[in-house]
């Protein structure tokens, strides 16, 4: 209703909604935005206060409050408000104009200089941000059709256009390691990705995979634990570090590693029989028999996995059902030796 100019049914409705929860911030804000349209300034600023003291990291309250306190001409109280919100939001253009405003009208010539230079700084880096997501976009088309080349010409662009933009270095790092032999520009995208965003969990993933190919196993170690710590969905990162404590006999830190991925994908066959081979290494034969039959379950020509189920059974007494295991995982991999 505010939209279509119905101000004093929006102010009721509001006013209704703080009524009923007097500390809803947002009906405070929308309140104090419907009351700046009516040119009710003292008013705005009231609801806006109540609205900020309710969330004080809101950047884009704190930019309302002070542009209402601008109009009201308190120039100390508007700079503070948009200083904060600038502080909370550092690409809060709108914010900057306004504070470039307010330090003019105060005679802060030169503070308000810079900030309108950054606002032109941001501006041109949005400008590149959106530029490079066009470039990703294109780059994905020519994944889809199988022309790497091109892909990686239009990632290394978007990088260049947005060098601060850390998704165009990381698909640069993801394409660079799928469709080329370019190891070391792969890596060094991926650092740049992580210089610029310590938490992107899939940069720290790829980077230990990456890594954990070219045989430095425990910074790849070190990458993807981070990648689990950030994202414990991340089924890639604890299925490699499962794998990597299977290849050490660590089975106790393999069943942690592969029982997180299954929280997240319990379908997947491979891990259910990871489990399953670690658990019989550690003689807890009744578990590995649970996750076993789980893997034949979802997969029944893993031959392995038939093996190691009937090496389970066999364990637990269970000599028929075990014969049976033997005999299905020599079928599917003749080589197999089966135990008298």
């Amino acid at each position: 209703m505010r939209l279509k100019g119905e101000f004093d049914a929006a102010e009721s409705e509001f006013r209704a909604a703080i009524r009923y929860n007097p500390k809803y911030a947002f009906a405070h804000r929308a309140l104090g935005l419907v009351l700046r349209q009516k040119g009710d300034f003292e008013g705005a600023a009231a609801e806006l206060r109540v609205s900020v003291a309710e969330l004080p990291e809101d950047a884009e309250g704190r930019h309302l409050l002070g542009t209402v306190l601008l109009k009201l001409n308190d120039l100390n109280g508007a700079i503070e408000e948009l200083r904060r919100a600038t502080r909370l939001d550092p690409y809060l253009s709108e914010a900057r104009v306004k504070l470039a405003q307010a330090l003019q009208k105060a005679g802060e010539k030169e503070e308000a200089r810079k900030e309108l230079t950054e606002v032109q700084r941001i501006d041109a880096e949005k400008a590149g941000v959106g530029r490079a997501m066009l470039l990703i976009e294109k780059a994905a088309d020519h994944i889809k059709k199988s022309e790497p080349v091109k892909a990686i010409a239009e990632l290394r662009e978007a990088a260049a256009v947005s060098p601060k933009f850390p998704e165009a270095h990381y698909q640069l790092g993801l394409a660079l390691r799928q469709s080329s032999d370019d190891v070391a520009g792969s890596e060094a995208a991926f650092r740049r990705v992580l210089e610029l965003d310590p938490d992107h969990a899939m940069a720290h993933c790829q980077l230990g995979l990456l890594l954990q190919k070219r045989g430095d196993g425990a910074i790849a170690s070190s990458e993807l634990r981070k990648a689990a710590q950030l994202a414990p969905g991340l089924a890639e990162a604890h299925r490699e570090l499962g794998r990597i404590a299977g290849d050490a006999e660590d089975w106790a830190a393999a069943v942690v590693e592969l029982k997180a991925l299954l929280a997240w994908e319990p379908g997947d066959a491979d891990a259910h029989y990871r489990v399953g081979h670690a658990l019989l290494r550690l003689r807890k034969f009744d578990e590995a028999v649970a996750e076993l039959r789980s893997a034949v379950a979802s997969k029944n020509e893993l031959a392995e996995a038939h093996y190691d189920l009937a090496v389970a059974l066999k364990a637990g007494g269970e000599l028929e059902e075990a014969a049976r295991e033997f005999r299905v995982a020599q079928k599917l991999n003749p080589s197999l030796t089966i135990p008298r």
